[in-house]
């Protein structure tokens, strides 16, 4: 390995293209000129040992390309869908130097969470052969509104920064082992493996709100149902009670007209009482006047003793009987025939 690097902690511009002319950082034809930084590299989406939502039409839950299958079309990660995604770049990390990892802003500020490594450690992906090396792996998720479509081979999703170890260094990394890519086919590709389980909580919640996407149509029928029903009771139940309340105005306005017609009943039956009582009370005076008149025409014939005494006693018969009839006429008119103009006054007043 050489040490072309200057002595400067963060790698510059320069340092990064001296070590990747060399053949290091990165195996040749695997990196971008136009990628190089002034203090870093952006890494790119790579087109294979990648694990991607299915497109729409396919069958599979999810879509499977292991190295050495690509992937050519773009990758697009709907809100909440998840992916694991390796670096286009493959890297070749001299013993010497370390590399720190940092998520693009551009994808954070979409909603896109990205779980990897901070951190690489030196000599990761190096070999005597200079075309071996391994890739980044990531974690991808859509936490945000909107799809985010990914192009291999052309997205930038991270920036790795390269920092040169302080002397002495271990140049056995044997002694360092590290998740290599045979570790991330077998956890990732393995046909009896689950992808992507590091996100499973964030699939799960997509999962949900899939349901509830495929429930809330039928929830909304029902809850119009529902509404539909209350309508329909509180209608029938105005109707219900104003037919009652009907019913019973009306069974309350036969009943009074029933009581009115027994009441003018009762008063016509105590007024022909009334009239049948004045004529025996009537008649009853006419009988004690009658008896008077009779004993007194008999009192005055027994003092009769000549003609004139007897004309006196016609004179007095006569002036008895206007007096009884005057006193019979009075009783009737003042007692049994009240006055028509006192009656109507007081029919008047009480109608008032």
């Amino acid at each position: 390995m050489t040490n072309t690097s200057p002595s400067s902690v963060v790698f510059n511009f320069e340092a990064i293209q001296q070590r990747l002319d060399h053949g290091e950082l990165f195996v040749r034809g695997t990196w971008l000129a136009s990628s190089i930084r002034r203090a870093g590299y952006d890494l790119r989406v790579g087109d294979e040992a990648i694990v991607v939502p299915k497109a729409p039409g396919d069958n599979q839950d999810v879509l499977s390309y292991p190295r050495g299958k690509k992937r050519t079309q773009d990758i697009v990660l709907a809100r909440g869908q998840v992916a694991f995604l390796s670096t286009m770049e493959r890297l070749r990390m001299p013993t010497d130097i370390t590399g720190h990892i940092g998520v693009k802003f551009s994808l954070a500020s979409k909603g896109v969470l990205i779980l990897t490594g901070l951190f690489v450690d030196p000599g990761f992906g190096w070999t005597d052969d200079m075309q071996q090396g391994e890739s980044l792996h990531f974690l991808m998720a859509n936490l945000g509104a909107e799809s985010v479509t990914l192009v291999p081979g052309q997205t930038k999703i991270a920036t790795v920064q390269f920092l040169r170890l302080d002397e002495p260094r271990e140049t056995d990394i044997s002694k360092w082992p590290s998740l290599g890519q045979q570790d991330i086919e077998k956890q990732f590709f393995d046909i009896m493996a689950q992808p992507i389980v590091g996100l499973a909580f964030v699939q799960q919640i997509a999962g949900l709100q899939q349901e509830v996407a495929r429930v809330e149509p039928r929830l909304n029928a029902a809850v119009g149902r529902v509404k539909q029903i209350e309508d329909e009771v509180a209608a029938s139940t105005a109707k219900t009670l104003v037919d009652t309340t009907t019913t019973i105005n009306q069974k309350v306005d036969a009943q009074i007209a029933d009581v009115q017609r027994k009441i003018a009943d009762v008063d016509q039956r105590l007024q022909g009482v009334v009239e049948g009582t004045q004529q025996i009370v009537l008649f009853g005076v006419f009988l004690v006047c009658a008896t008077l008149l009779g004993v007194s025409v008999t009192i005055i014939l027994n003092f009769v003793a000549n003609v004139h005494d007897m004309l006196v006693a016609i004179v007095g018969i006569v002036a008895i009987t206007a007096i009884f009839g005057s006193a019979l006429y009075i009783i009737y008119t003042k007692v049994f025939r009240p006055d028509p103009d006192v009656s109507n006054a007081g029919d008047h007043s009480h109608s008032e």
